[in-house]
């Protein structure tokens, strides 16, 4: 106990978790009542509430969790999500630096400078999506939460209880499901299907409650009118229950680079309209830049394994990496609240440069935390604010971080032995990136 309340870290989750205590407690408007315990209230009322005005897009599995808190007084209900988040993101920032080979973040001193420069980097990639999500009152710091605590069990050979997590995730919002493929590729087939099989039934109790309007459950229902027709070759890239400009997927940025002009002047949307290529034109380059995204990941992944390799940051850890930033990529709509799942590549390839002192990757996260702040329109002003987001900036951060952890693998030098996420090898990778005769 002495040493966490002496703790750098504990002092400054503290000083945080206040803060934000405060702001979920006294926000004018919370996403929380609005969207996800009135989307409960109207499911116990046999209430269509996915057409009823609460904006409501996910699988029907939070319309019935959230059924408890519609009892409670509003500042209950607010307080209840405040500390759900909070564990969530204190898992988040822990086991992110476990698996980045960091160790304990408890033990870091005020002095190991080194080590809290790699901490904030990978803040400076994910922290103002955090701040994005806690302010809108919205789930993605807790699903990030059971991702990396999942990731943390499966980095012990716990894949079980790994895959029973991520199961969970997906059950909030299908994206966490591209870790099935990949428990399969590992050959972990019962925890892959046991993913699946997770997240799927814990979108049944709904039906319990009341009975789905058009189709035979809730999940159906679902899939129906937020994924089929979206995801079809007709259907334009990027449509989902939102303007267009707060897609941040591959899919939204392509689509508005591509098929709309930017009006800062205008009292609606950021995107007008301006047609270049025709839906299905659109959607095939996308769906050919995510078999590109996900063939390479694949390939570097793979390299790395077959070399036997070593470095100051475990393979398993980028391969972590980039299922997080695929989720973001491929995924049908991606918001800005989704981006903290970036806490864990931001922290892997801090920790490789500050070992390595490549310079490439230096720039690589420098352009990638700018890329990032200029996510804060308290930071930057809404004129650059909403340039850069109908721009993609969050897109292109998330695409460097993706390039970076590609490399890293495929560049990875032979070794002796692999090391694991429990003793990870001190040993310069000099050759993840290149090194200048300085050191540089």
């Amino acid at each position: 106990m002495s040493r966490i309340v002496r703790s750098p870290f504990a002092i400054l989750v503290c000083v945080l978790l206040v803060g934000l205590g405060v702001q979920a407690l006294t926000l004018s408007s919370s996403e929380w009542q609005l969207v996800y315990v009135r989307s409960g209230e109207q499911l116990l009322a046999g209430i269509d509430f996915y057409s009823n005005g609460t904006a409501y897009a996910y699988p029907p599995f939070m319309a019935w969790l959230v059924i408890p808190f519609s009892f409670l007084p509003e500042w209950a209900s607010r307080l209840g999500f405040f500390l759900a988040s909070a564990v969530a993101l204190i898992v988040m920032m822990m086991a992110g630096w476990r698996l980045s080979g960091g160790g304990s973040l408890l033990a870091v001193p005020l002095a190991a400078l080194r080590e809290w420069v790699i901490f904030w980097i990978g803040m400076g990639c994910s922290l103002t999506y955090i701040l994005n999500a806690l302010a809108h009152q919205q789930t993605d710091v807790m699903v990030g939460g059971l991702i990396f605590g999942a990731a943390a069990l499966l980095s012990r050979g716990r894949t079980l209880g790994a895959a029973a997590l991520l199961g969970v995730s997906a059950a909030f919002k299908a994206t966490p499901m591209l870790w099935a493929p990949y428990l399969a590729l590992r050959s972990y087939w019962l925890a892959a299907l046991l993913l699946v099989v997770v997240a799927v039934v814990l979108n049944f109790p709904a039906d319990l409650i009341a009975p789905a309007p058009t189709q035979a459950t809730w999940l159906q229902e679902w899939l129906y009118r937020f994924v089929i027709h979206t995801q079809s070759l007709s259907a334009e890239a990027g449509l989902w229950a939102s303007a267009l400009e707060y897609n941040q997927s591959l899919a939204g940025t392509v689509q508005r680079l591509i098929n709309t002009d930017l009006d800062l002047n205008g009292a609606g949307s950021l995107s007008v309209p301006n047609p270049v290529l025709g839906a299905g034109a659109v959607k095939s380059f996308v769906y050919l830049l995510f078999l590109l995204l996900i063939a390479l990941s694949v390939l570097a992944g793979r390299r790395a394994r077959a070399r036997d390799t070593a470095g100051p940051v475990p393979v398993e850890a980028i391969e972590y990496s980039l299922i997080l930033i695929l989720m973001l990529l491929l995924s049908p709509m991606s918001g800005r609240a989704h981006f903290g799942l970036l806490l864990l590549p931001g922290l892997c390839l801090a920790r490789i440069a500050m070992t390595t002192g490549s310079r490439a990757l230096w720039s690589l996260l420098g352009a990638a935390v700018l890329l990032t702040l200029v996510a804060n329109k308290d930071l930057v002003g809404g004129y650059l604010y909403d340039t850069f987001l109908w721009g993609g900036a969050t897109t292109a951060c998330t695409l460097l971080l993706w390039f970076g952890c590609v490399v890293v693998l495929w560049r990875r030098p032979a070794a002796a032995a692999a090391p694991t996420l429990h003793a990870v090898a001190a040993q310069t990778d000099s050759r993840a990136f290149p090194v200048s005769a300085r050191g540089g």
